[in-house]
């Protein structure tokens, strides 16, 4: 007999507790991870026509749209003045659930001189290739929750290294205009 979670997902049109069936479905649906910076832009409305119109588009998909703590995070390190419409925004779209959270060191200390935690050699291999570490944990953390597409419009850094990246990660990166396009969900 299977146990019955606690837990509810909610993903597109799919509600459902969790009992051990739907885990293993739910780990191995297409989830779709969108970044932080999609949400500024949209505040800033400095995405382009082309990717609001595909953001549009996508929110009214059936498609499992996910995020994690890390975009919670940064929206937090926003100025006061400007974080009110980010976590409005983030809070409409609350049909995107947030992913298992997976810790990026091992909490282990290292042994001999200086001590320190050990990141996780996935969080560390993407630190190396990415300027950021929010990038670097957005990544790790869809990666770790088997996410196969990553929707970001960070054009200077996420997407500068999307080729690299899905050589690590087996996931594809696109911006809102072509993830749509390319899964042919609009012309």
């Amino acid at each position: 007999m299977f146990k019955i979670f606690d837990e509810r997902i909610e993903c597109g049109n799919w509600k459902f507790n969790l009992t051990l069936v739907e885990i293993f479905f739910y780990n191995r649906m297409n989830k779709i991870y969108l970044d932080t910076c999609v949400i500024s832009g949209l505040i800033k409305n400095d995405i382009g026509k082309e990717n609001y119109i595909a953001l549009e588009e996508l929110f009214f998909t059936d498609l499992c749209i996910v995020t994690s703590e890390v975009a919670k995070k940064e929206i937090s390190k926003i100025p006061d003045k400007y974080r009110k419409e980010h976590e409005n925004i983030y809070e409409a779209l609350n049909k995107i659930p947030t992913i298992k959270h997976f810790s990026h060191n091992s909490n282990l200390m290292l042994m001999g001189v200086g001590g320190g935690r050990s990141d996780d050699p996935l969080f560390a291999l993407l630190k190396n290739i990415l300027p950021d570490e929010d990038d670097a944990l957005h990544i790790f953390q869809a990666t770790k929750n088997q996410a196969k597409n990553f929707i970001t419009v960070d054009i200077r850094t996420i997407l500068k290294f999307s080729d690299k990246l899905a050589d690590i990660t087996s996931m594809e990166f696109y911006t809102p205009e072509t993830f749509m396009k390319e899964k042919k969900y609009i012309t």
